[in-house]
C-alpha cells in the first residue's frame, strides 16, 4: 500500500513536469493536487475551472508506480487542457466536449482524451519510476 503525502506529490509533480512535459505543465500557482476530494469510482480526477487546473487523488494507492502512473495519467490531461486540445463547456444543463476542435459524444472508454492518457501514461509512469529509483 502507497499513502502519497502532499511533500511526495508535490515531488512527483514537478519530478514529472520537468523531466518528462520538459516544464511545459502550469506550476502550483495555477494547479492544485491535493489528496481526497476523489471518490471511490476513480482513482483520480482532472478539471479545469476559472483559470485553474485541478488533480484531486484517492488518499491510497496499491503501490508507489501505480501512484505515478495514476498522476502521470491526470498530467496528460492537464497538458490538454493548457494546450486547449480538449475543451469542456459547461452550461447549467449539460457539458459539451471537444477534441482538437471537434464535438466529442462517446462513453468513457472511447473519448479520445483518455486514450491518450491511457497510452502515455505507462511510458510517463516507467520512465519516472526508473529516475525516483536511480
Amino acid at each position: 500500500m502507497y499513502v502519497p503525502t502532499p511533500k511526495s506529490v508535490r515531488r512527483a509533480y514537478t519530478q514529472l513536469n520537468r523531466l518528462l512535459f520538459r516544464g511545459q505543465l502550469p506550476l502550483s500557482k495555477h494547479v492544485e493536487v491535493s489528496i481526497g476530494g476523489c471518490n471511490l469510482e476513480w482513482w483520480a480526477y482532472c478539471e479545469f475551472a476559472k483559470e485553474r487546473y485541478r488533480i484531486r487523488l484517492r488518499p491510497k494507492y496499491h503501490n508507489r508506480k501505480f501512484f505515478i502512473a495514476i498522476l502521470a495519467h491526470e498530467m496528460v490531461h492537464v497538458k490538454q487542457f493548457v494546450r486547449k486540445e480538449m475543451v469542456i463547456n459547461v452550461t447549467p444543463k449539460r457539458s459539451t466536449y471537444y477534441w482538437k476542435g471537434k464535438r466529442v459524444v462517446a462513453d468513457y472508454y472511447n473519448q479520445p482524451w483518455e486514450i491518450e492518457a491511457w497510452k502515455k501514461e505507462r511510458l510517463l509512469a516507467t520512465r519516472i519510476y526508473a529516475i525516483f529509483n536511480e
